[in-house]
């Protein structure tokens, strides 16, 4: 039987894999490196055929007809999705519910059964975390930070006004697909890779390391299963590997511009008096 800190580990784990699933129309690293500074002149990228690389912004734009469109996309309000989170070498089974609404408020729910609910979201200005086991906890600083980039799921519109470097790095194979390589840096120096498909254009997978407060956690995800909702293509199935343990997520329901009242974003009661007395400390 798992121990404690297993149990603890796992919820949270279970917690970060449902995070990543939000951010469905690009799904990025959030890996720290230095800032950026002057980018370098070079010669332009080629594939292996020798033709030039096309322009990361074509890749993007051809990402978003390939989903839908950006009209499909600017009519986005809220999507919800829910389902399965499975995590096969513990033998663990979960249920999940992601709420995010495109003002930035999120919300998103992992119950694993006998273990219980790991729930994070943002209210406001507030990004916070509750968990049966530890209790509440108001996030800040470089995981808030990437915690707030992974449920901006229209940036992908506008993709120069949030990278200070974009670029297609190469052609190689991402899990038996050819794949452009796509290498993004914020002004911040947070450096993010993903992979999208030569021949469809979909986004097939990232690799990203995640800040939390169990450390800096490295992933790699697949990302498959794409389904037309409201006229925009999702995935609905990732395969994601973060300490070598695979996080498989499935989502059975995904709606899009559904009626969503303030209760499905409320703070849990102990979240909620953890900000008032944070507050009151500032004062």
């Amino acid at each position: 039987m798992c121990g404690w800190r297993n149990w603890n580990g796992a919820q949270k784990l279970g917690g970060t894999a449902a995070l990543l699933a939000i951010g469905f129309g690009l799904g990025v690293s959030l890996s720290r490196v230095a800032p950026a500074g002057e980018p370098e002149a070079r010669e332009a990228l080629r594939d292996d055929a020798g033709e030039r690389l096309p322009d990361v912004k074509k890749i993007i734009a051809r990402f978003v007809e390939a989903t839908g469109g950006a009209e499909a996309y600017r009519k986005i309000e809220n999507v919800v999705m829910q389902g399965q989170l499975r995590m096969p070498q513990m033998g663990m089974q979960a249920d999940m519910k992601l709420i995010n609404v495109v003002n930035g408020d999120f919300r998103v729910e992992v119950m694993i059964p006998g273990v219980g609910d790991q729930v994070t979201g943002k209210s406001g200005d507030v990004v916070w975390e509750h968990s049966a086991m530890t209790g509440p906890r108001i996030l800040a600083g470089a995981e808030r930070d990437a915690m707030m980039r992974q449920q901006d799921f229209l940036w992908m519109l506008e993709p120069e006004g949030r990278y200070e470097v974009m670029e297609t790095v190469a052609v190689e194979t991402f899990e038996g697909e050819r794949a452009y390589k796509v290498r993004l840096v914020t002004p911040e120096g947070v450096e993010e890779t993903s992979w999208f498909s030569v021949e469809s254009g979909l986004l097939i997978g990232s690799e990203a390391t995640l800040p939390s407060d169990m450390g800096d956690i490295p992933t790699r995800t697949k990302i498959s299963d794409y389904r037309e909702r409201a006229g925009v293509r999702m995935s609905h199935r990732m395969e994601q590997t973060m300490l070598n343990m695979t996080n498989v997520m499935e989502f059975t329901d995904v709606r899009i511009n559904t009626e969503i009242d303030d209760e499905d974003l409320a703070m849990p009661e102990p979240v909620r008096r953890l900000v008032e007395r944070q507050r009151q400390r500032e004062d």
